[in-house]
């Protein structure tokens, strides 16, 4: 059978803890109850009376009322004239409140189940008083207390320091003190020593940093040197790095055009039949061409350079694609009301045998500058760097021209005597010349090297050997990257070219173009 356990919450009392192992346990001012509850201070409260009797059932504890007038009780703070119940029976859960108020006062309890006897406190067993020993250093048993071997041993030690001379405690005592002095001192030392090894290990380790420290900056300069003496010596063979690296996205571009008359469609042709195959005028300045002419049509071949600045894109002078544009003998025609046609344009590029038709995709009306398309295919072609940057191109700086000076005929020549002779007799045209050359793989463009002599009017002046086919070649810088488009060469009134005088066109003119065309 469990056990009821109530714990005083209130009074003089709090805290205390009632136990009860009984089948039925009495709560009132009663003396006969089990839990007496305080009085009240009248007279007429001094009537004895049980208030309430807590039943153990074997489904539980059952709290019964006998007189709700004079004490008035509550469960959970709630009283239990508003919960509901059978016959003044109330069923009791572990934890619950119990409160009983009788007149002023009240008294509160914490109801608890106990399972196990085990946690109540049990009665303390008096164990019977040990006889008395003549001997207390003799326990009941006969055994010799610790504290007797104790005593024997201090009364030993204290019998022999007083037989001992005073001299001998003396020499002990001086003793004692060198020794503890001597170890004071060594430890010291030791300390001492422990201390300065510290420091020189400190000094050690900031010498350590200081020399990577060094080391650092030293290897720093090696770097700078080192890319220094690399930039030298990319600079020293310039031409032969750019050569190797770049002259295959270098094209030779050949091309022919005619003019027409839009009123009439008419090509422009050759006066008669004598005329054929001469200048547009002669030497005194007479036309040998007309759209009324009877002579053979006339047809202009022309050539430059060009090089690739992305897939399937060439840059070039706008006087190589358009050769009739600024030209005074071609103005002639064209006030006559002739329109110029191009009829062939055609890139030849390095190692690569066919030929590549070229459309003019833009051009600038102000800058000398033109984008040519093409379609590349498959074909491994070089695109050439670009710096659009000012700081780029410096006067003094060395520079690099890569182009085909003097067309087709240049590349010919260039050739030995037995090749040369062989394309001579098979070919006469330009046209039929370039293609011979391109057939039999011999595209080489012309590599020549200079100095920026100056930088003024949106142009770059070279002194790098051009000629009439070198429009249109990149201009490289000492870093190997293309700074302008190799345009003319410097006259004077009569015509003469002008020593170490070639102009160029910033390239930055050329990326506006064709950020313009895809606009």
């Amino acid at each position: 059978m469990a056990s009821l356990m109530l714990v005083s919450l209130s009074g003089k009392e709090k805290g205390k803890t009632y136990i009860f192992d009984k089948e039925t346990v009495r709560i009132g001012t009663d003396k006969g109850c089990d839990l007496l509850i305080p009085k009240g201070e009248s007279s007429e409260d001094l009537d004895n009376f049980i208030a309430a009797e807590i039943l153990c059932k074997s489904s539980g504890f059952q709290l019964t009322w006998h007189n709700n007038e004079k004490c008035s009780i509550s469960i959970n703070d709630n009283s239990i004239s508003q919960l509901p119940s059978d016959n003044n029976n109330l069923e009791l859960q572990d934890g619950d409140l119990l409160g009983f108020r009788h007149k002023s006062k009240e008294s509160r309890y914490s109801m608890h189940v106990v399972e196990d006897k085990s946690i109540i406190p049990q009665p303390k067993k008096q164990l019977p008083k040990p006889e008395e020993h003549l001997f207390p250093e003799v326990d009941v048993v006969g055994h010799i207390h610790p504290l007797t071997a104790t005593r024997f041993l201090k009364g030993l030690v204290s019998g022999l320091w007083a037989e001992i001379p005073s001299s001998f405690k003396v020499f002990c005592l001086l003793m004692t003190i060198l020794v503890l002095g001597g170890g004071v001192f060594s430890l010291s030392y030791v300390l001492k020593t422990l201390n300065d090894q510290s420091t020189d290990i400190s000094k050690l380790v900031e010498e350590k940093e200081r020399n990577l420290a060094t080391i650092k900056v030293l290897e720093e300069k090696n770097r700078k040197l080192i890319e220094s003496w690399e930039k030298d010596r990319i600079k020293y063979n310039l031409a032969q790095t750019i050569n190797e690296t770049y002259q295959n996205g270098v094209c030779l571009i050949q091309g022919v055009y005619t003019y027409i008359n839009p009123q009439t469609g008419a090509q422009l042709r050759y006066l008669d039949n004598a005329f054929n195959n001469r200048p547009l005028l002669d030497e005194n300045g007479q036309q040998n061409v007309s759209f009324d002419g009877t002579g053979a049509l006339f047809y202009e071949s022309f050539s430059g350079t060009g090089f690739l600045i992305g897939e399937g894109e060439v840059l070039t002078n706008r006087h190589v694609v358009h050769p009739w544009w600024r030209d005074e003998t071609d103005r002639i025609i064209i006030a006559q009301g002739g329109k110029p046609q191009l009829v062939e344009l055609y890139a030849f590029f390095p190692g690569i045998k066919p030929r590549f038709e070229l459309s003019v995709k833009a051009f600038s009306k102000e800058n000398d500058v033109a984008i040519s398309t093409f379609e590349q295919g498959d074909a491994a072609i070089p695109k050439l760097p670009l710096n659009p940057v000012n700081e780029a191109a410096a006067i003094g700086q060395p520079m690099v021209l890569i182009g085909y000076p003097t067309g087709v005929d240049g590349l010919i020549e260039r050739l030995d005597d037995k090749v040369k002779n062989e394309i001579n007799r098979k070919a006469f045209s330009p046209e039929e010349r370039i293609k011979e050359v391109a057939e039999r793989g011999l595209i080489h463009p012309l590599i020549s090297q200079g100095h920026i002599n100056g930088l003024n009017a949106g142009r770059i002046i070279h002194d790098a050997a051009t000629t009439e086919g070198g429009s249109g070649s990149p201009i490289f810088n000492s870093e190997g990257e293309v700074i302008g488009i190799n345009s003319s060469i410097i006259t004077t009134d009569r015509g003469v070219p002008v020593q170490g005088s070639n102009l160029g066109i910033p390239i930055r003119f050329a990326l506006e173009l064709k950020k313009d065309s895809k606009n």
